[in-house]
């Protein structure tokens, strides 16, 4: 506001005196020519004219020793060209305070002519000028505290908003989110991030306590049993047989015990990886082909078919190590939890916006509502644990699955379990 006054000041100030330079330049062209030269005996009687007929401007006309010959001013310095002079030599015309700004001429004769007007309009708008700038700086300033309190006070209740979220979130209510008021603006995009960052701490809060809980209660069983058999070997057993048999089977508690948390550091490993660093193109056909060569011998064992139907030339990006322990895990669980008799299906096909992956048996399947459940870490539908496994088979497909930036869904296959994997194109 400062700097547009300035502005508006000295362009208004300097018109105005253009204006008053223009007048007086006219009104001495004129003189002179009313007088037909420029020396004194001539423009005397013309100054003296226009003194009586011409009551708004200033003259005067002084000899080389200052005496004035004629005008309505007092004598001043014989100055050539634009300037201004002080109000006191006017003897006619009372001009206040305000200067008188004209123009001056040395005559040939040695005299001096002056031309000029009172600058009392520009003084008053001078004044005006200033007066607007005054109330108008008063109004901004008003306005501008009062719009910044009422902006900082909106600002402020947001953040207090947010503050108290968090403190409720830091007392332990982990499901306490930050209110969005719907406008759009950048502390809306903030909440939402926050929410968002939330929402994945309370599901990783959640999946530690549920995987604390059942890591007691998965291990609880084998170090129990660990625990008896070895006190079998120490105290009852009665020939070098038995205990040898004992040791036998506690080394296989201690085994399902590693193979448990070595499961659990795999996948931790897995979520952990940054990026997609030593990702290639892999392609799927002779990566299956040699599974299928590995597991065939298994499934004919237990009286079970396994087969694949794939489009040849399907690459997709990723590891291929970890891409194998994929179709490993969802091979060997078809294979265990599927009768004698059972057909295990893979399929790969290549659509518009991916390549897709399936696994599928017709054995018992499992039930819609358990397809959420049976993923998470330590799940199993045998809720007794009477049955081999660690529950962490498919947690670890869908760690490594995430990895990949597929997507994995157990769908009814009519009947049996199809676990289906759409890998989608690298960005």
């Amino acid at each position: 506001m400062l700097v547009l006054f300035v502005i508006i000041g000295l362009t208004t100030d300097g018109f105005m005196t253009r204006e008053l330079d223009a007048v007086a330049a006219n009104e001495l062209t004129e003189i002179q020519a009313d007088a037909g030269g420029t020396r004194m005996e001539l423009l005397q009687p013309v100054v003296d004219g226009l003194v009586r007929h011409a009551p708004g401007f200033f003259y005067l006309l002084q000899s080389a020793s200052g005496h004035v010959l004629a005008g309505n001013m007092t004598p001043i310095d014989p100055v050539p060209g634009k300037r201004s002079v002080s109000s006191r030599h006017g003897i006619i015309h009372t001009t206040g305070d305000s200067e008188i700004r004209g123009r001056g001429l040395l005559l040939p004769d040695a005299g001096y002519l002056f031309v000029g007007s009172s600058a009392r309009a520009r003084d008053e708008m001078r004044h005006s000028l200033l007066e607007a700038f005054l109330w108008s700086i008063g109004a901004i300033v008003a306005l501008g505290l009062g719009g910044g309190l009422f902006l900082s006070m909106l600002v402020l209740k947001r953040i207090e908003a947010i503050s108290l979220a968090t403190r409720a979130i830091m007392a332990g209510k982990l499901s306490q989110r930050i209110a969005i008021t719907g406008s759009g603006d950048e502390l809306d995009h903030l909440s939402g991030s926050l929410n968002a960052m939330l929402d994945r701490i309370e599901t990783l809060v959640a999946g530690l306590e549920q995987i604390s809980n059942d890591i007691a209660h998965d291990l609880r069983t084998p170090l129990t049993r660990l625990r008896h058999r070895l006190e079998l070997a120490q105290g009852r057993a009665s020939s070098p047989e038995e205990m040898q048999a004992q040791v036998r089977a506690a080394t296989s508690d201690v085994d399902t015990i590693l193979e448990t948390f070595t499961s659990l550091l795999r996948i931790a490993q897995i979520e952990a990886h940054a990026g997609d660093a030593g990702f290639a193109r892999i392609a799927l056909q002779p990566l299956i082909e040699a599974l299928l060569d590995a597991y065939t011998p298994v499934a004919e064992q237990k009286q079970q078919l396994i087969s694949a139907d794939i489009q040849s030339g399907i690459t997709v990006y990723g590891d291929r190590t970890l891409l194998g322990q994929l179709l490993a895990n969802l091979i060997e669980n078809a294979l265990r939890h599927t009768p004698a008799g059972s057909h295990i299906a893979i399929t790969v096909a290549s659509f518009t916006n991916g390549v897709q992956l399936a696994v599928s048996d017709d054995g018992p399947g499992i039930p819609c509502e358990q397809t959420a459940y049976v993923i998470r870490r330590f799940a199993r539908l045998d809720a007794s644990r009477n049955t081999p496994g660690t529950g962490l088979g498919l947690s670890l497909v869908k760690a490594i699955a995430g990895l990949h930036h597929a997507t994995l869904q157990l769908v009814d296959n009519h009947p049996g379990l199809s676990c289906v994997l759409v890998f989608y194109p690298a960005r």
